[in-house]
């Protein structure tokens, strides 16, 4: 599966007058809006991280209603191989992620009418498809491992001067059934954390790049040419890159 996206660092600041369509949806005591064009869709969420979930949830509702009815079943079926090993990487992460996360995806099923398993179901897709793919890469005598890669200008070289990244999301076939489901979410939480966008999958929270309010771009990547063989942990420690984009001092996980 390939995708590519173009990236400004300045994203965090982007205007709504860039989309077709805005849809928005007001909590307690913040709003968050959806931004629809053909390209991509955005999402600014505001307020708790419980709030942000919420508000993510309403807007996503559709989305993540055909992922679960569409794409879920064919991973969580529990009397079969790929359903017991789906199941217990979604226990397994549950217990890993901390309470930010937890809060979002709680506000998500509020909202969204699904109960907080089913909606870390959803959560967990994008992981559970990529371990499957890994494991089958592996029995494989052409393993489809995917070659994530990206490139960029700054300075001089670009026109805006601003950085633009192009980022190619190069991964398992298997993935391919989320293709239709990629978003952009812009976290504006309220607990003093930094402001951060991440482009991901529908309800797959940590995503696979990341902008902060600081400046700071980070994105995971195929490292095979530098280190052999495949580390599957990368895929399942994905979210500890995304907490320490909102708090300093940054730590990556690889």
């Amino acid at each position: 599966m390939i995708k590519f996206l173009l990236i400004g660092i300045g994203i965090l600041s982007i205007s709504s007058s860039s989309a077709n369509e805005i849809e928005s949806y007001k909590t307690n005591f913040s709003s968050g809006t959806k931004l629809s064009n053909p390209v991509l869709p955005i999402l600014n969420l505001h307020g708790s991280y419980h709030e942000m979930g919420e508000q993510y949830g309403a807007l996503m509702k559709s989305e993540l209603q055909l992922l679960h009815q569409k794409v879920v079943p064919d991973y969580y079926k529990w009397y079969t191989w790929t359903g017991l090993k789906s199941i217990l990487i979604t226990v397994y992460y549950h217990f890993k992620i901390d309470q930010r996360e937890k809060d979002l995806l709680t506000g998500i099923s509020l909202t969204l009418g699904l109960s907080y398993f089913q909606t870390l179901e959803v959560a967990t897709l994008p992981i559970v498809m990529l371990l499957n793919g890994v494991i089958n890469s592996m029995d494989s005598a052409t393993p489809d491992l995917g070659n994530c890669s990206f490139a960029a200008v700054w300075g001089s070289q670009s026109a805006s001067k601003s950085t633009l990244v192009a980022r190619n999301l190069d991964l398992f076939k298997q993935v391919k059934p989320l293709d239709e489901y990629s978003l952009l979410t812009i976290f504006h939480p309220n607990n003093g954390d930094n402001k951060l966008a991440a482009f991901s999958f529908v309800d797959f929270i940590p995503g696979f790049t990341w902008v902060s309010e600081r400046g700071i771009f980070v994105e995971y990547n195929n490292g095979q040419r530098s280190v052999a063989g495949i580390n599957p942990l990368g895929f399942l420690n994905l979210n500890l890159n995304f907490y320490g984009l909102l708090t300093e001092p940054v730590k990556i996980i690889v």
